[in-house]
């Protein structure tokens, strides 16, 4: 184990190791968020309420984690903008991209994938049309995962997805050991309303704890946040 000599003389009360951290003698863990965005979104969108949906994932993760063992050492959130969706209705993009923003203010990290376009059929009355379908989320999600743990980049990790795809990803990273010999450790996160069919999502990962309105409300966002540049970035009118 390497002691980190800045931190140490920075802060003479707390001592960084590699795969952990001590502050004040107690062992606390790297605690890590990664946000299935469109999972989420459309579980809030349920609510009936979109001003949960200017939502600070930072607080969030602070309001979920163990805070006494546990610190939030980063936040994902993965998503992709609807350009499919601006021809009826550019505002749509317009408020993800602002949103974003206000993400990447708090220090949320942001991994963006695509929308892809796909044929539909009715085989009914044999009539096509074409959709679009979001993609690469759940991969990202997956990759990210778990190269994270083979950096050893955390020791626990916060998933919040209903997205069973995703358990492949959480049953390796379980057998990743960091370098304080301990396996890391995965907590699936159920957006509001959707803990249900998620068995497998709960028999591979070490806790679970399930979103409810109350989570969402306590971690909105603030109405204007400022940037670094002095801008200010203002809460679309649909989320007031």
């Amino acid at each position: 184990m390497i002691i980190d000599p800045l931190r140490h003389a920075a802060r003479s009360h707390e001592f960084r190791f590699v795969g952990f951290i001590f502050l004040g003698g107690l062992l606390i863990l790297r605690a890590a968020l990664y946000v299935d965005g469109f999972n989420l979104y459309h579980a809030i969108d349920d609510l009936k309420e979109d001003r949960l949906k200017w939502l600070s994932l930072y607080q969030l993760g602070q309001t979920i984690i163990r805070r006494k063992t546990e610190t939030l050492t980063k936040v994902v959130y993965f998503s992709a903008y609807a350009h499919h969706r601006s021809a009826k209705d550019p505002s749509i993009v317009a408020r993800h991209r602002q949103y974003v923003a206000a993400l990447e203010s708090t220090g949320v990290e942001v991994v963006l994938g695509n929308f892809k376009r796909k044929q539909k059929h009715c085989y009914a009355c044999n009539s096509r049309w074409d959709s679009h379908e979001e993609k690469e989320t759940d991969v990202n999600i997956a990759v990210r995962l778990v190269a994270d743990a083979f950096r050893d980049e955390y020791d626990v990790a916060y998933v919040l997805s209903a997205d069973t795809d995703l358990v492949p990803a959480m049953s390796c990273t379980q057998s990743v050991a960091g370098a304080s010999g301990a396996v890391k450790e995965i907590v699936a996160i159920f957006p509001p309303m959707q803990g249900r069919n998620v068995k497998s999502l709960e028999d591979h990962s070490t806790r679970q704890i399930q979103l409810n309105r109350n989570h969402i409300v306590n971690a909105r966002l603030t109405n204007q946040i400022v940037l670094p540049d002095g801008t200010v970035l203002t809460c679309p009118q649909k989320y007031m």
